[in-house]
C-alpha cells in the first residue's frame, strides 16, 4: 500500500508540471502570431487538398459534389486555382450533359442559373451554355406540342429566352395555355423588335395572335390601333371590321360588367321581372343581336333580347373566356360574344358586324386612302355616338331592377369607380327629389337653359350632353317604371373617350 500512493504521488506531480506546460505555451500562442507567409502557406494547403478532391469527384461525373467542395474551399480559402476549377469544373459538366437528358439539363441549368461563386472570367461563357440548353429544351417541347411544358421554362427563365424567335415560341405556347398576359408581353416585344429576316413566322400572323389575346382579355384600345396598323400594312376589309370589333366592345364592356353584379347570386324575382320587361324596349343599334344568360355549359337560358338572334359560342370557344369579362370571336358568322360569369354560368352580350350606314360611308372611304388619321377618328366617334344612348339606357335598367326591388345598390359604385366610361348614377323620384347617387350632386354637373327640369319629367329615353366638373360629357336619361306607373327617372354619366 505504501508503495501505491508513492507512484501516485509521482504521478499527480507529472500531471501538475503538463498542465504548467500548457497554460504556458497557451500564454505563448495568445501573445505571438504566426507570420502571414506561414498562414498563406496553411492556406493554399488546405485549397491544394481540396482541388485534389474535386479532381477525384469530376472523374466521377459526381459534379454537385464538387461544386459543394468548392463553395466551402471558397469560403474559406478563394485563391485563382480554386477560381479556375469552378471554371473547369461548369465546363465538364456541360460537356458531360449538353447531349444528356432534359432532366440532366435542366439540372444543370438550374445550378449554373443560381450558382453564388461564379468565376468572372467564366461566368459568359457558363451563361451562354445555360441559355442554349434552355432554348433547345423549350424549342423541343413547343415543336411538340408540349406548350405547357414550354410555357413553364419561358416563365422559369425569362433572361435565357429573350430572343427573337424565343418570343414567338414563349407568346404562342402562353397563348395555348391562357397565360395571356406573358403572350401579350411576348408578342408585344417581338413586334417592337422585329427581326426581318425570320422566315419561321410573319409580322402580320404575331399581330393577328397578339390581336386575338387583345380581345379575349378585352384589352380593347390596344386592339383598335393594332386592328389599324394591320390595316394600314394590309388594306383589307377583315382588318377594318376588326377595328368595329374591338371599339364596339369596349363600348358594351360596361353592361356585361353591370350584369355580372345584377345576375351572380341575384335572387329578387322582382328586379329580375322588371330588368325582363324593360330591356325590351331600348333601341340596340342593329348590330347588337342578343342579351342573354348562358349556362357554363353554353345553352342559352333566360333571353333578354333578341330570341330569334340568340347564337352561342361553340364549347371550344367557350374555353378561352378568362377572367371577369371576355371577348370571344367567330370570324366566320362574323359574331362576337362579350360575356363574364356568374354564379349559374355567364352573362352575355352578343353583337355583330353589320353596319350603320354612317359606318358603311367611313369603311369605304378607308379603303379608298387607309392613312387618312381623320376618317380613323370619325369611325371612333361614330361607333361611340351609336351605342352609348342604347348602353347607358341597358346600365340603367340593370340599376333601376335593384333599386325598385330595394336591394343596396353600393354593390354597383365599383363597376362606375373602375370604369373609363361610367361616371355617375342618380335615381330620381317623381317629384324630382334624388334619391341615390353615385358621384353625383348638381353642382358638379351644369346642364343647358331648362335641361334639368325638363329631363326630370321625360316618360321616355332621353340623351344630352352636359359639363361635368368643367368637362363636356354625354348623360343618357332613362325612364323608371314600375308596372305601367311611372316612378322618375335614372341618369348616367358617360365620358366622352378619346380616340386611340
Amino acid at each position: 500500500m505504501p508503495h501505491t500512493r508513492g507512484f501516485g504521488r509521482i504521478a499527480g506531480g507529472a500531471r501538475r508540471w503538463r498542465m504548467g506546460v500548457g497554460l504556458l505555451l497557451l500564454c505563448m500562442a495568445v501573445a505571438w502570431a504566426p507570420p502571414a507567409a506561414g498562414a498563406q502557406s496553411n492556406c493554399e494547403g488546405f485549397a491544394n487538398r481540396q482541388l485534389g478532391l474535386v479532381d477525384n469527384l469530376l472523374d466521377r461525373n459526381d459534379f454537385e459534389r464538387a461544386l459543394r467542395v468548392l463553395n466551402t474551399t471558397i469560403a474559406q480559402c478563394d485563391s485563382a486555382p480554386v477560381q479556375e476549377k469552378m471554371g473547369d469544373l461548369f465546363s465538364a459538366w456541360y460537356q458531360a450533359i449538353q447531349n444528356g437528358s432534359a432532366a440532366a439539363q435542366l439540372n444543370f441549368i438550374s445550378t449554373a442559373t443560381n450558382a453564388d461563386n461564379l468565376p468572372a472570367a467564366s461566368v459568359g461563357q457558363i451563361t451562354r451554355n445555360a441559355a442554349g440548353l434552355l432554348r433547345s429544351l423549350v424549342a423541343a417541347r413547343y415543336t411538340n406540342g408540349s406548350y405547357a411544358g414550354a410555357h413553364r421554362l419561358c416563365r422559369s427563365y425569362p433572361r435565357y429566352t429573350d430572343t427573337f424567335r424565343m418570343r414567338i415560341y414563349c407568346g404562342n405556347a402562353a397563348r395555348e395555355v391562357q397565360a395571356y398576359a406573358s403572350a401579350i408581353q411576348r408578342y408585344e416585344a417581338a413586334l417592337d423588335n422585329w427581326n426581318s429576316g425570320a422566315s419561321f413566322t410573319t409580322w402580320t400572323q404575331v399581330a393577328d395572335h397578339l390581336n386575338e389575346v387583345y380581345m379575349i382579355t378585352t384589352r380593347f384600345d390596344a386592339a383598335f390601333a393594332l386592328s389599324k396598323r394591320l390595316a394600314i400594312r394590309n388594306t383589307n376589309p377583315s382588318y377594318l371590321l376588326a377595328t368595329l370589333t374591338s371599339v364596339r366592345g369596349r363600348f358594351l364592356e360596361p353592361i356585361v360588367e353591370m350584369g355580372r353584379v345584377v345576375f351572380d347570386g341575384m335572387t329578387a324575382s322582382a328586379a329580375l321581372s322588371y330588368i325582363n320587361s324593360e330591356i325590351r324596349r331600348i333601341q340596340y343599334p342593329p348590330y347588337i343581336q342578343s342579351i342573354y344568360l348562358m349556362t357554363s355549359g353554353g345553352a342559352s337560358d333566360a333571353i333578354l333580347m333578341g330570341q330569334d338572334a340568340t347564337a352561342t359560342p361553340a364549347p371550344t370557344l367557350l374555353d378561352n373566356a378568362v377572367g371577369n369579362v371576355s371577348l370571344l370571336e367567330d370570324k366566320a358568322t362574323g359574331r362576337a360574344w362579350l360575356l363574364t360569369p356568374i354564379d349559374a354560368g355567364y352573362f352575355v352580350v352578343q353583337y355583330g358586324t353589320s353596319t350603320t350606314p354612317e359606318e358603311t360611308v367611313l369603311l369605304e372611304n378607308l379603303l379608298e386612302d387607309v392613312n387618312r388619321t381623320a376618317l380613323w377618328r370619325a369611325l371612333y366617334e361614330t361607333v361611340f355616338e351609336t351605342v352609348y344612348p342604347s348602353m347607358g339606357s341597358t346600365v340603367a335598367t340593370l340599376l333601376g331592377g335593384s333599386y325598385l326591388a330595394n336591394t343596396s345598390l353600393a354593390r354597383y359604385h365599383p363597376v362606375f369607380g373602375n370604369s373609363a366610361l361610367l361616371l355617375y348614377s342618380a335615381i330620381q323620384t317623381s317629384d324630382g327629389t334624388v334619391t341615390r347617387a353615385y358621384e353625383f350632386s348638381r353642382d358638379r354637373v351644369q346642364y343647358p337653359e331648362g335641361a334639368w327640369d325638363r329631363t326630370s319629367k321625360t316618360p321616355a329615353l332621353f340623351y344630352q350632353t352636359v359639363q361635368y366638373e368643367g368637362a363636356p360629357i354625354r348623360e343618357v336619361v332613362w325612364p323608371l317604371y314600375d308596372g305601367d306607373t311611372w316612378k322618375g327617372v335614372i341618369r348616367i354619366g358617360i365620358a366622352v373617350p378619346e380616340p386611340v
